[in-house]
């Protein structure tokens, strides 16, 4: 049986991103989960392996990886293994990793902005650079970066931030 292609997904081992890979799996990809927290990431590939031999899906293949979407280098390392080991370019690159930090923007620290911006937003900048000149050169691929939306409250009134 012919597989639809390969699927990554950072921020593969929980919540969002674990659905969507679980669905690339359903849909016939090759996927690869992608995260910081090694135990996570393994006990998210048991999960979803059980789920794949429960539905037939024996023939496709899933990965996981640690990695910090933070760190170009290491993103490039992870994009080249997961090539080489599928054999083939990313047909669809999903960035669910993130993070929140629940504090009032008074008391945040440079640090922890820096960091939110480093991983909620210049990650998935980075990741799709990767990916973008593969994709175009085969003209075929797709790119999914799922957001969150924090409800703060401020003295008066609720804020509602982006990211």
């Amino acid at each position: 049986m012919r597989n639809a292609g390969v699927g990554i997904v950072f921020g593969g081992s929980g919540g969002i991103g674990r659905a969507i890979a679980l669905n690339l799996l359903k849909n016939k990809y090759n996927v690869a989960i992608l995260g910081r927290d090694g135990s996570k990431l393994h006990s998210a590939k048991d999960e979803m392996e059980r789920q794949a031999t429960e539905n037939g899906l024996n023939h496709c293949r899933l990965l996981a990886l640690t990695c910090d979407v933070t760190q170009a280098s290491s993103v490039k390392t992870r994009l080249e293994e997961i090539e080489d080991r599928f054999d083939g370019g990313i047909d669809v690159l999903v960035n669910a990793a993130g993070i929140a930090r629940d504090a009032l923007l008074l008391r945040t620290s440079a640090e922890t902005i820096e960091e939110l911006l480093q991983t909620n937003l210049m990650a998935s900048i980075v990741t799709s650079q990767a990916v973008l000149r593969g994709m175009v050169k085969r003209k075929k691929g797709s790119i999914l970066n799922i957001g969150m939306r924090i409800r703060k409250t401020s003295l008066h009134e609720p804020i509602d931030i982006f990211v």
